[in-house]
Order: C-alpha cells, then sequence, then structure tokens
C-alpha cells in the first residue's frame, strides 16, 4: 500500500473510498487514510476537503480533516492512485490542519 492508493474501506455495513496518507515506510502496519466525499450539490469541496482532478480515480473531495488510521483487515479493493498534483495538495491541506511548517 503506498501514499496516495484510493482503497474501499469498510466501516461497519458501509463501505466508503479512502485514500491513504500516511507515509509509505510506516505502510501497511501503520496506515492513516481519509475519506473521499462526494462534492455538494454545487460542485464545491466543503470544510478541510481537497477537491479531486479528472487524473483522480474518483470524484470528490479527500476530506484532511476526517484522517484516521485503518485498520487493514477492512481495506477492501484498490480503486486506483491519486495524481501528483491533488497529492500536492492534500499534503499542503494536511499542514495546513496540523499546523505545520
Amino acid at each position: 500500500m503506498k501514499r496516495g492508493d484510493v482503497h474501499e474501506y469498510a466501516i461497519g455495513s458501509r463501505i466508503v473510498r479512502a485514500v491513504v496518507v500516511s507515509a509509505e515506510q510506516y505502510a501497511p502496519s501503520r496506515v492513516a487514510m481519509a475519506p473521499v466525499a462526494d462534492l455538494d450539490p454545487g460542485g464545491k469541496a466543503f470544510g478541510l476537503a481537497v477537491p479531486t482532478t479528472v487524473a483522480d480515480p474518483v470524484n470528490g473531495s479527500v476530506d484532511v480533516g476526517r484522517i484516521r488510521p485503518a485498520d487493514p483487515n477492512l481495506i477492501r479493493s484498490r480503486l486506483g492512485r491519486m495524481s501528483p498534483v491533488t497529492m500536492s495538495r492534500v499534503s499542503t491541506a494536511l499542514k495546513d490542519f496540523l499546523d505545520l511548517d
């Protein structure tokens, strides 16, 4: 599993899309993921969300305000890999969210 990979992730009976945001040297034993939410009806991202681009395997917004450790046993099929542009924006958003320099 690598940073930027998008997977289906089981949360109870629901399956959500999530992107790996943790550094590759910690995966798969300590994976941190951020959910990919749908855009609002107006097509805009919300809160601490980074909108995906047409180059990404899924449409929506990566919600960096909801990063969570993931149970590797609940990670399902791989949907693809986020584009370098989106992952750069995710990194910037995470730095802002965590108040890092």
